[in-house]
């Protein structure tokens, strides 16, 4: 993962608004929302037609039906009504959940990888430097012998 795919993914996820989320489903209102930890509505639908719903979003408070927010591709501004998105943070975070989620779930493995094999490589270090200890230790042993040696030759 690029650093401007994740930045892309961070300021997503910024935008939107705060969680977590869960859904909402009143079966005998027939009413389904997503709602925050704040009890904010974050989309719900509404009647669109004679036969469909329309997702809402909240803009500062007051609930708007996605075709009001809908825009056109840049380029394809002659397609009026078709070939739009929805502009609001909470509809472009959903619209990007899927690949935004499979990107971090294989950034995490990859990462666990790159973990696990450098465990692996660290695995000898521990004993390494027991052993390296011991022979510093062995030495320290000799040079304290031989400053003995020396100090009872001057002695001598």
């Amino acid at each position: 993962m690029t650093r401007e795919e994740l930045d892309a993914i961070k300021a997503r996820e910024a935008a939107a608004t705060p969680g977590p989320w869960a859904w909402e489903a009143n079966s005998r209102s027939k009413h389904l929302m997503l709602w925050n930890s704040r009890r904010d509505i974050v989309m719900d639908f509404t009647r669109y037609g004679t036969s469909g719903a329309s997702p809402r979003f909240n803009v500062d408070g007051i609930m708007r039906r996605a075709d009001e927010l809908a825009r056109s591709y840049p380029g394809l501004e002659h397609h009026i009504g078709y070939d739009n998105y929805i502009d609001h943070p909470d509809a472009k975070f959903i619209a990007h959940a899927k690949q935004d989620v499979s990107a971090l779930a294989a950034e995490v493995e990859r990462l666990w990888e790159r973990e696990g094999a450098a465990e692996q490589a660290l695995a000898p270090l521990p004993a390494m430097l027991c052993e390296l200890a011991g022979a510093l230790e062995n030495m320290l042993s000799l040079a304290a012998e031989a400053q003995g040696l020396a100090e009872s030759g001057e002695d001598g």
